[in-house]
């Protein structure tokens, strides 16, 4: 078991300055490398420059890849210009987890059975193309179709079975608190053995975002570690430091990994 560092935590930094300061102040920690704009982004402009990616950088310090702008209920990022399928090629060359959106953060179609099934089929026909992939494919929950996780349940559920092959939720407790969703509750809805990437932030009374164990639901986060570990969870952990005051970050996610160490065997 293992915890990784999101690398958006510090995006005032490029990737290459953001993952060396990492490695040089938590050198025990992996990295989840983020292909957004803030970072990795241009490393998908064209397939000259993800395979030059995949063969100069460091993977061993890599935990996962955090894949955004992509969208399974319209296509965008999946269909057309290959922004999932570099992602997939990324994270498979390495043998690390994908973590994808299953829509735009930004602009999450309304909740409904239809859009589910639209954005699952979609989800399935492009995990049944990777089927040979040596990465196992994350949907995080945000809003609207992801806000419930019984509508995340069905459609990893869906996209499964188009698929022949499992496909996981990124579980982020907190997106669901903000959804109005207990994390608890939310967490026991979704089946351990669909859970392949775990997001670790909180949020504080004024509604911003800070760490488990200085947050609304530290209690909450206790009872979410321990079912993860009587279920046997193998994978990642990422701290996900989303707060606004950077000058500090770094206490806030050494407290971050104290909190975690009593659960964690690096």
């Amino acid at each position: 078991m293992a915890y990784a560092i999101h690398s958006n935590a510090f995006r005032d930094m490029s990737y290459s300055r953001a993952t060396k300061y990492i490695k040089e102040r938590w050198p025990e920690a992996l990295i989840e490398a983020s292909t957004c704009r803030e970072h990795l982004g241009q490393v998908l402009r064209d397939w000259h420059s993800v395979f030059k990616f995949i063969i100069e950088e460091d993977w061993n310090s890599i935990g996962a890849v955090s894949g955004g702008w992509v969208d399974f209920a319209t296509g965008v990022g999946v269909q057309s210009d290959g922004y999932a399928d570099k992602q997939v090629v990324i994270a498979s060359a390495w043998g690390i987890p994908l973590r994808l959106f299953l829509c735009n953060p930004t602009l999450e179609p309304e909740n409904s059975r239809e859009h589910r099934i639209a954005a699952a089929s979609m989800l399935g026909g492009f995990v049944k193309r990777w089927n040979f992939a040596e990465t196992n494919i994350c949907i995080e929950n945000h809003g609207g179709i992801t806000a419930n996780p019984l509508n995340v349940q069905e459609v990893l559920d869906l996209a499964s079975n188009l698929a022949e092959k499992r496909v996981y939720t990124t579980l982020d407790p907190i997106n669901y608190a903000t959804c109005g969703m207990n994390p608890w509750i939310a967490c026991k809805a979704i089946r351990s053995e669909s859970i392949g990437l775990v997001h670790v932030k909180d949020i504080d009374a004024n509604g911003h975002y800070t760490i488990p164990g200085m947050g609304l639901y530290t209690k909450e986060w206790h009872k979410i570690l321990d079912y993860l570990m009587v279920n046997d969870y193998k994978g990642t952990f990422t701290i996900e430091y989303e707060g606004k005051d950077l000058e500090h970050r770094d206490q806030y996610i050494d407290k971050a990994i104290e909190f975690l160490a009593e659960y964690i065997d690096e």
